[in-house]
């Protein structure tokens, strides 16, 4: 079970530019709700990609995975409030709104830009420092296309094969995401 926060933050009030967020989305849920004999597969999508509603959707229910789709810097996460206004979220808040909820999530993904690879390093070291048990997080800026073929991927290689750990499915994921882009460049139509 995938619970995606997907930051959409107005674009009058954010210096970001939009995110593709419907196609990373529809890939993940491809991904997902696509995958052979893996019916109980499952992915809720919040309206609002915030703290509050993160929490609140773990204290209603308990879920594999966290994704976090939004712009990041080093140290943070932009998410939004309910009026659409961008949120610096630090690890040790996000953490903060996990523990609150009353229920661990065994991984957390952070699809989002570092701006370099020490921030997204800060960043999933703040989580795993704050108490997060595994993290997958870029560590350099990437394109919506790449974020997007790499969400499909890693999340069919996880519902495809469950027993896989995260960090095995991850390189899978970045492999296969690789030839995508291969072939693309090559003129084929990736698989």
């Amino acid at each position: 079970k995938v619970l995606a926060a997907v930051a959409a933050p107005d674009e009058t009030k954010t210096a970001n530019v939009p995110l593709d967020v419907e196609a990373e989305m529809a890939a993940v849920l491809d991904a997902v709700t696509g995958a052979a004999g893996h019916r109980d597969a499952q992915v809720r999508i919040l309206e609002v990609a915030s703290l509050p509603a993160i929490r609140q959707a773990l204290e209603r229910d308990a879920y594999h995975v966290l994704h976090l789709s939004a712009h990041g810097s080093p140290d943070a996460v932009e998410l939004e409030d309910e009026d659409g206004a961008p949120v610096l979220v630090t690890p040790g808040a996000l953490m903060q709104a996990l523990r609150h909820a009353g229920r661990a999530v065994p991984l957390i993904v952070l699809s989002s830009c570092s701006g370099g690879s020490s921030g997204a390093e800060a960043m999933a070291a703040g989580l795993v420092a704050q108490g997060a048990d595994r993290v997958i997080a870029m560590l350099a800026p990437v394109t919506d296309d790449y974020a997007t073929t790499l969400a499909r991927r890693l999340y069919r290689e996880l519902a495809d094969h469950p027993a896989l750990t995260a960090g095995l499915a991850l390189a899978r994921a970045r492999y296969l995401a690789e030839e995508d882009r291969s072939r693309a460049a090559a003129g084929k139509a990736p698989v």
